[in-house]
C-alpha cells in the first residue's frame, strides 16, 4: 500500500496544516514587501520594520513547520508500508468548519481497540458516516495506532 501525496494533502489535517503554513507567511512577507516598495515609489513614508519583521516571522515558521510537515509525510508513507489492513466501524464522526474527527473501533488479533484520525473536509470525508464499515491500515507492531486507508490511498 503506497500512499498518494495528493491524498495525503486533501485529508490529513495536520499534513495540511503544516505546509501551508510556511506559505502564508511567505506570502504575507511578500506582500509586506510590496506595500513598502510602492509606499516608497509614491513618495510616503514607511516604517522599514514591517518587511524585516515578516522576513523574520517567515523564517521561523519555515524552520519550524517544514520539519513538522517532512516528518509527518514520511510517518505516513512509513506506517503504510508495513501496515496490515483491518476492517473498522466508525463510532462518530466530528466536524467543524472545515475540519474534523473520525473515530472508529476494530479488532486486531482478537484484540478490540478504539482510535481516530484528525481530517480534513474533503469528497472522501463528507461521505462518511457512523456506523459505516471502513477499511483501516493498523500498525502490527503498534496495533493501537490506525489510519482510515481511504484518506491516504488512492482508489483503483
Amino acid at each position: 500500500m503506497k500512499p498518494s501525496l495528493q491524498k495525503i494533502l486533501s485529508g490529513d489535517y495536520l499534513a495540511i496544516l503544516s505546509g501551508l503554513f510556511p506559505i502564508v507567511m511567505w506570502l504575507l512577507f511578500i506582500d509586506s514587501l510590496t506595500i513598502a516598495v510602492i509606499q516608497k515609489l509614491l513618495g510616503k513614508g514607511i516604517n522599514d520594520n514591517d518587511p524585516a519583521i515578516f522576513t523574520w516571522i517567515a523564517i521561523c515558521t519555515t524552520i519550524l513547520f517544514v520539519p513538522i510537515f517532512y516528518y509527518r509525510i514520511q510517518s505516513i508513507y512509513l506506517h503504510f508500508r508495513t501496515a496490515i489492513e483491518v476492517e473498522g466501524i466508525i463510532t462518530r464522526i466530528v466536524r467543524y468548519k472545515d475540519r474534523g474527527r473520525i473515530e472508529f473501533d476494530y479488532i486486531y488479533e482478537d484484540q478490540a481497540y478504539h482510535a481516530g484520525n484528525a481530517i480534513h473536509r474533503n469528497k472522501f470525508t463528507r461521505s462518511l458516516k457512523e456506523r459505516d464499515a471502513i477499511i483501516l491500515a493498523v500498525s502490527p507492531t503498534n496495533p493501537q495506532k490506525a489510519l482510515i486507508k481511504g484518506l491516504y490511498i488512492q482508489e483503483e
